[in-house]
């Protein structure tokens, strides 16, 4: 026999093989229930702290506290996040343009924030780097971008079906249904091709 027709029986009887296992493992189980409940994971499971862990994690958790209650601001209201723009979610945006300085020399033309993004209210009083964390937990990082005029419209479009987000330095006038039936970019249309 030669090789080609014994490389061809092999590999017809192991394809032969794998069909018959597959066929043998057929089951007539059916899955004809499921059951399931949520537990919650609170103070409840905590009853009794590992002392050995809490002395472990005791420096660490002395360190951690000392930056994250740490008072950075005041705020002299209090403010929620909500759509279609709120002053929590226009001032995170307002601070994002601001922030544009370092990379352009100038504020940027608009500030934009993702108000899923924003995952907690600010209470009015102090402000610490924990509030930071609950409002914003996630490690963002800013980007510049340069957009033409028709893709900033675009973008406005999509917001409108959003019903909003946290905007600075413009104006969108959006329908009920999610429709942008106007925009401008501090206080002047938007050209296509700007």
């Amino acid at each position: 026999m030669n090789m080609k027709k014994q490389t061809f029986s092999l590999l017809a009887g192991a394809v032969l093989a794998v069909a018959l296992l597959l066929v043998s493992c057929h089951s007539s189980y059916e899955v004809t229930k499921v059951e399931g409940g949520r537990i919650p994971m609170n103070s409840v499971w905590d009853a009794e702290p590992d002392a050995e862990a809490v002395a472990l994690l005791a420096p660490y958790k002395a360190r951690m506290d000392s930056v994250m209650y740490h008072v950075v601001g005041t705020a002299e209201m209090s403010m929620d996040r909500f759509r279609p723009e709120s002053l929590l979610s226009n001032l995170i945006a307002d601070v994002l343009r601001e922030a544009a300085v370092e990379v352009l020399g100038k504020p940027a033309d608009m500030g934009l924030i993702n108000i899923g993004g924003i995952r907690n209210s600010l209470t009015e009083g102090d402000i610490t780097t924990e509030n930071i964390y609950e409002i914003l937990p996630f490690e963002n990082s800013l980007c510049v971008l340069t957009m033409k005029g028709s893709a900033m419209k675009h973008l406005f479009e999509n917001i409108a079906v959003r019903l909003g987000e946290g905007v600075s330095g413009i104006q969108l006038e959006i329908s009920k249904d999610g429709k942008l039936l106007q925009a401008s970019i501090a206080g002047k249309p938007v050209e296509d091709d700007r």
